[in-house]
């Protein structure tokens, strides 16, 4: 018998399904509407047994609108808790507060640290996600597990020939960029910027020593597509114009899907941590599954 139930929210319902498929565990019908004045219900119509000392698995990402996923996430680990499940998983493949895990000045709210509490308060046994924004988030709650797009991303980039580079955007992602050059076995360098605001960055010029004919920006997320666009002028300059960009999380702020068209990016390659509305959707758009990943590590 199997000893795990799925349990869906309303961010990512593919991914749940996905899940459900790779271990053959039922995917439990919920009843997810807003009330007039806003506030939501969540029930789970499933009985007991269904859930009574069970493996429950809640799916839930952190995608737009950020804080009504959250709320939701919590009211389903409440309906599930309510069932007597052996264990409670949460799936959140883009977790929100990402960038919120520490301190910059006084008076600020550390979002990572209070949504992180607030999931262990909840009963969450675990937590599993892709490819946090920084590795200090997992001291916050020694639940979480990160999943890594790596080997996803080096898998589709291996047929890349040997006169390509792999460029990280910023120095807090050389590691990153790194790993993902040392898997295709090419060479890696970053670009230095300033960044003038929370979202707005504008890359420092940089001289390319070498000539390179392919580039691969690497980063974990795409949020607004300024700090890529700076990234694809400074490549540019340097003679290198194949370009391709690939993130975990494509998050497409603002104007993320007009900076994308840029003609000069060829492909953008991302996981399917956060689904992507037909409308911001793009030919040179491939959506790498990572699923696989994550139902390996609930088998364990």
């Amino acid at each position: 018998m199997n000893s795990y139930c799925i349990v869906s929210g309303s961010s990512h319902k593919a991914f749940a399904s996905a899940l459900s498929r790779l271990l053959q565990a039922p995917l439990l019908a919920t009843d997810i509407h807003p009330y007039s004045d806003g506030e939501t219900y969540v029930r789970i119509i499933a009985s007991p047994d269904q859930v009574n000392r069970k493996n429950a698995v809640i799916v839930q990402s952190g995608s737009r609108p950020a804080h009504d996923h959250i709320v939701e996430l919590l009211l389903l680990i409440d309906a599930v808790t309510r069932m007597h499940p052996r264990s409670i998983t949460a799936v959140i493949p883009f977790l929100p507060f990402r960038r919120q895990e520490h301190l910059n000045v006084g008076g600020e709210a550390v979002g990572g640290e209070l949504f992180a509490k607030i999931l262990k308060n909840a009963g969450v046994h675990r937590v599993l996600t892709s490819d946090l924004h920084h590795e200090s988030f997992k001291r916050l709650y020694a639940g979480i597990i990160e999943i890594s797009a790596l080997s996803l991303f080096s898998a589709y980039f291996k047929r890349i020939h040997s006169n390509a580079v792999v460029v990280s955007p910023d120095e807090g992602g050389r590691g990153r960029a790194q790993k993902l050059a040392d898997a295709l076995r090419l060479p890696m360098f970053y670009i230095p910027k300033v960044r003038f605001q929370h979202d707005k960055v504008k890359s420092r010029r940089f001289v390319c020593t070498d000539s390179y004919q392919t580039a691969i920006i690497i980063d974990d997320e795409i949020n607004t597509a300024g700090t890529i666009s700076t990234c694809v002028d400074a490549l540019w300059q340097c003679g290198i114009h194949d370009i391709k960009v690939a993130a975990t999380h494509p998050v497409l702020s603002g104007l993320a899907a007009e900076r994308l068209k840029d003609p000069r990016i060829k492909e953008a390659v991302f996981a399917d941590t956060v689904p992507i509305p037909a409308r911001l959707r793009l030919k040179k758009f491939t959506i790498l599954k990572l699923e696989p990943l994550f139902a390996e590590i609930l088998r364990k």
